[in-house]
């Protein structure tokens, strides 16, 4: 439980003036906000982060981004209607995963664990690829080593504990 310990670099600074200062600080703070909340896409994403920043010891800036998105969602919502008066479909599935990669992109870091990729094909079926990059640069790679057709998001699936990657590295795996 020590993981829930670690503290933000910055702490977080809620809009009724309180502060979230660690990671159990923020899991007790989202764990406590309503129900229709939670669905948010925003809300959703930053539960992922913080649950990814905290089973693998990651840098607690991912977490804040996230959790820092999803207090300035009336932004978002704006961002998401002009999206829908432009005619552009978005699913929740869609908004979490912008977002996750939003939060990641952000910090601009490389990562030390590696992460899944997934690529899906037109007929449904689905592989995995593990990356040890940033995750923009992820995409990107694997984007050019699958056949156009095929679609590449990141997965929230976590890695094998017994996967091990170079920095850089970039190969498909089987799950």
């Amino acid at each position: 439980m020590k993981r829930w310990q670690r503290r933000f670099d910055v702490p977080i600074t809620l809009p009724d003036g309180n502060k979230l200062i660690t990671l159990r600080d923020a899991a007790t703070y989202i764990a406590e906000l309503p129900k229709v909340e939670l669905q948010c896409p925003e809300w959703q994403a930053a539960m992922v982060a913080l649950l990814l920043i905290a089973e693998t010891d990651g840098p607690t800036t991912f977490a804040r981004i996230g959790i820092m998105r999803a207090l300035s969602r009336q932004e978002s919502e704006v961002n998401w209607l002009a999206s829908q008066e432009a005619g552009e479909k978005i699913s929740d599935r869609q908004i979490i995963l912008r977002s996750v990669r939003a939060i990641f992109a952000a910090a601009g870091t490389r990562i030390k664990i590696p992460m899944l990729i997934e690529v899906t094909a037109p007929d449904g079926r689905r592989e995995y690829w593990a990356a040890r990059v940033r995750l923009r640069d992820a995409i990107e790679t694997v984007r050019k080593m699958i056949p156009a057709d095929h679609s590449v998001e990141p997965s929230f699936r976590r890695p094998p504990s017994t996967l091990k990657l170079r920095p850089g590295e970039v190969r498909r795996i089987h799950l």
